[in-house]
């Protein structure tokens, strides 16, 4: 008997230690960030490049955290599927920093407030691009609009799931699930986001470089996360997220 529950007491031991590691990978609270930032009065320049944005620094540091805790999620083996389990853990996925040059080409975008449609990729070359709407006729919402955005993109794993190659080698997104495989794209280094206000709507555009969703390829590679700079092709790890320097 001593020996059956040694058995069940070692099972419990290891799922606390990778709750607690998942949960030290997604921050307590980080859902709760509707009035936090300011959308509309943040100044119209990033690092000296007149982007025409309406938003701070503040919320640039928001926008690149907030797609690092899931990529760092998605490293660690933490992020959800659609049947409960988790997707497998992932090497070498580049940890991203935000790029004003990227900012500045969606933000000319969002000022279209074209709807629904992509902008024409020869206006952005190897650069891919999420498009997130919402709700909003009064103007005076409190909503972190670029969180709520972010979630939804990143939601569409759990709803939508992976696919795999014949050979189980590739990782691919479920159909629907586009905007999730951008944001997950592990060799997509860089970010930057624009955001209006289109009559009663907020149109946000979030660019990245280089482009993912790439026919054909996998998403990322499975493996484990980086825990020194031997496991990163840059040879430069982020130990605390598993994330890869670029």
């Amino acid at each position: 008997m001593k020996r059956i529950w040694m058995f069940v007491f070692c099972i419990g031991t290891f799922a606390i230690a990778d709750a607690r590691k998942c949960s030290k990978l997604t921050p307590a609270g980080f859902k709760k960030t509707d009035g936090v930032f300011d959308y509309d009065h943040g100044g119209k320049v990033c690092e000296n490049l007149n982007t025409r944005t309406t938003f701070g620094n503040d919320v640039r540091q928001h926008i690149l955290d907030r797609h690092n805790m899931y990529r760092a999620n998605l490293a660690n083996g933490c992020a959800k599927l659609p049947n409960g389990t988790r997707a497998p853990s992932g090497r070498d996925i580049k940890k991203l920093v935000y790029n004003c040059t990227l900012e500045a080409i969606a933000q000319k975008f969002a000022n279209q407030c074209a709807g629904h449609v992509h902008s024409k990729f020869e206006t952005r070359p190897h650069i891919g691009e999420n498009l997130y709407f919402g709700w909003d006729p009064s103007r005076k919402a409190k909503t972190d609009w670029f969180a709520k955005g972010a979630d939804a993109w990143w939601a569409e794993l759990q709803k939508y799931g992976l696919k795999y190659s014949a050979d189980n080698s590739k990782i691919f997104y479920g159909k629907g699930a586009g905007h999730f495989g951008q944001m997950a794209w592990a060799n997509t280094r860089s970010v930057g986001c624009g955001f209006n206000r289109c009559a009663r709507t907020v149109y946000m555009v979030c660019n990245y470089y280089p482009a993912g969703n790439i026919n054909k390829k996998t998403i990322y590679q499975k493996g484990k996360p980086c825990k020194n700079g031997k496991s990163c092709k840059s040879g430069k790890c982020d130990k605390a997220t598993g994330l890869c320097f670029a």
